[in-house]
């Protein structure tokens, strides 16, 4: 009996549907929000969705941009770990994203407070693009422990925050057509950009202090040059 995954694909494109896995569920979503694919995995959330061995919600140039050659998702995953992600990065992911990203770090500095979290945290793992496939009680977990209140808070910032959550993110290959279409703007707002940087967030808090992980992070936090992997064409795994 194969592994039981519920993994959805974003399309808004019919022509997409060609660099999908084969056994993913695809998500047609014309209507794009301010949160991105996170507005899909809250609706998945609401309606009971997240169920299986392992959930996840990925774009639909997940396997394209990663360079994964195998089309079928249930073939890579071990039923063995609690999450994979199609990114690895060691780095400093808050000092990377201010970079990256003008004014992400105040953004942050007060979401770590909502969140309960030390302030001076430093995330050294970068799990990028929300390509996460975990099991459910994680998703779960991550949902309700990160993810809704990072939205609360959006909602009830303080108006300094929400304009700099409101700037130009610098992101590149912007659709601006789609964005004035659906959003009013014609850039890349902070908001998917700080809820990206979650899953990093998530991992680093969640993972048990106990153990030695299978990687070995070398890092001088001093310094924001980003430590590369090459994590092109496979899935990363991970236990909590």
């Amino acid at each position: 009996m194969g592994t039981d995954i519920q993994v959805y694909q974003i399309l808004y494109q019919e022509e997409q549907k060609e660099h999908l896995f084969l056994d993913t569920i695809p998500y047609f979503n014309i209507d794009l929000g301010l949160y991105f694919e996170n507005d899909v995995i809250l609706d998945l959330y609401r309606r009971g969705k997240i169920i299986g061995d392992y959930f996840g919600v990925l774009s639909w140039k997940a396997r394209l941009k990663n360079h994964i050659k195998n089309k079928y998702l249930n073939k890579l995953l071990k039923n063995r770990f609690d999450m994979y992600s199609f990114t690895y990065d060691r780095h400093n992911v808050f000092g990377y994203g201010d970079l990256c990203h003008p004014g992400f770090s105040g953004i942050y500095k007060e979401l770590l407070e909502i969140l309960k979290l030390d302030p001076d945290v430093k995330p050294a793992i970068g799990l990028y693009q929300n390509a996460i496939i975990a099991r459910p009680k994680i998703y779960i977990d991550y949902i309700e422990n990160f993810l809704l209140p990072t939205l609360e808070f959006f909602d009830n910032c303080s108006d300094e925050i929400n304009k700099l959550l409101y700037a130009d993110a610098n992101y590149r290959g912007v659709n601006k057509e789609r964005l004035s279409k659906s959003l009013g703007v014609t850039h890349y707002t902070l908001h998917t950009f700080v809820l990206e940087r979650l899953w990093s967030l998530y991992y680093h808090e969640r993972r048990r202090k106990d153990t030695i992980s299978y990687y070995w992070v070398k890092i001088n936090f001093n310094s924001y040059r980003s430590i590369k992997v090459n994590s092109k064409g496979r899935l990363h795994k991970f236990n909590l």
